[in-house]
């Protein structure tokens, strides 16, 4: 109903007795209640059909990791794949999580693809949505070089997230293998610093600067 509506039946109600108001606006009445209640089906029938819909896709995978681990992997990747593009929440992200595991899938383009589509198409809590960035770093750093590589782990440095510490560790840990020392103490340093880095990756960080420092 028109917001205009209802201010007029506002008005009569002022105007006119209560029951001679029900008389006269029965019409209108009726509509305004009937499409409330429409709302509310509607919304109900929504978010009924959704948990439906998510309860076919966890099924859909349990029975795919059942059958994968009792040795029929035939059709595993083609089932991971068609939850990937169902873009849940919850199990697309675990779909691709299983393929790269498993290697089911060596093409990195195509990997990338759906990470890309899990980050941006899925409209994830913003800390999932990081987690997933971070894991695309992961899977991504030993095939890209350093400028690609802080590419992909820029967003989670530039804004402080629960996985910003896990994103230094990881260019450090790049750096380390490339024999760039002082950049990766560098790194190690701010993880030490920050008083919401990870505790484990603090404990790792310092052993990595005295490590080096040692050596």
């Amino acid at each position: 109903m028109e917001q205009q509506d209802i201010d007029i039946i506002n008005k009569e109600v002022k105007k006119q007795t209560f029951k001679n108001y029900i008389i006269e606006n029965k019409k209108k009445i009726i509509f305004l209640f009937g499409f409330g209640l429409l709302v509310v089906i509607l919304f109900y029938s929504y978010n009924s059909f959704k948990n439906e819909t998510k309860k076919k896709i966890a099924i859909k995978y349990n029975s795919a990791i059942i059958k994968f681990e009792s040795g029929d992997n035939s059709e595993v990747l083609n089932v991971m794949e068609e939850i990937i593009l169902k873009k849940d929440k919850t199990y697309s992200p675990l779909a691709l999580y299983f393929i790269i595991d498993n290697n089911l899938i060596t093409t990195n383009e195509k990997i990338n693809n759906y990470f890309d589509m899990i980050i941006n198409d899925l409209n994830l809590d913003k800390n999932l949505k990081y987690l997933n960035v971070l894991k695309k770093a992961y899977y991504n750093s030993d095939y890209v070089d350093e400028q690609e590589l802080l590419n992909l782990i820029n967003p989670l440095i530039k804004d402080e997230t629960p996985w910003t510490s896990h994103g230094q560790f990881l260019l450090g840990e790049y750096y380390l293998s490339k024999g760039e020392i002082n950049k990766a103490i560098n790194l190690f340093n701010k993880i030490l610093e920050n008083q919401n880095s990870n505790k484990q990756l603090k404990l790792e960080a310092q052993k990595r600067i005295q490590r080096e420092i040692r050596d």
